[in-house]
């Protein structure tokens, strides 16, 4: 990993963009950390991304487009459609994965908080999983494989892998 280009935190906060919610959450935190005088990158997309930029308009932050998952919504059959996209979410983390591990060794990232991106960790740098849903709304003959996926995905935020 490299030094960050001085020895104040470098934190990165990845968050997902589905709807406002992550981003209105994290907003408080980004700008805790811009207060406290960090050097801040945010990675996200879309209305999210859009959204954190007019926020932080000025501001001494680090903006940086993540890979994610694209996630679309059926009027009925909602759970299903979600179950058909489960392929790529899954691939999404991997590419979160190695996209977090080129942006930490790019800027010396010390610390990152990860706002339901499964795939933003690192073994090196201590890291925060922010997460309001522990069990998926699937299914009930779905419940426990995605109850495990969830234990082993959080997981690797414990354990640092």
């Amino acid at each position: 990993m490299n030094a960050a280009s001085s020895s104040r935190p470098s934190v990165l906060f990845a968050l997902l963009d589905w709807g406002m919610g992550h981003a209105t959450r994290t907003a408080p935190l980004i700008q805790h950390a811009i207060d406290r005088g960090w050097e801040v990158h945010v990675g996200t997309k879309g209305t999210a991304l859009a959204f954190l930029k007019s926020q932080f308009a000025g501001q001494p932050i680090i903006f940086h487009d993540k890979p994610g998952p694209d996630i679309t919504y059926a009027k009925r059959g909602t759970l299903f459609k979600i179950a058909g996209q489960m392929p790529g979410f899954l691939k999404s983390i991997a590419d979160e994965t190695a996209w977090t591990r080129a942006t930490v060794e790019a800027h010396g990232i010390t610390h990152i908080v990860s706002d339901y991106c499964y795939g933003v960790h690192h073994p090196e740098v201590p890291t925060v999983l922010m997460s309001h849903q522990l069990q998926l709304p699937v299914p009930k003959g779905l419940e426990g494989p995605a109850r495990l996926f969830v234990q082993q995905h959080a997981k690797k935020f414990l354990t640092g892998s």
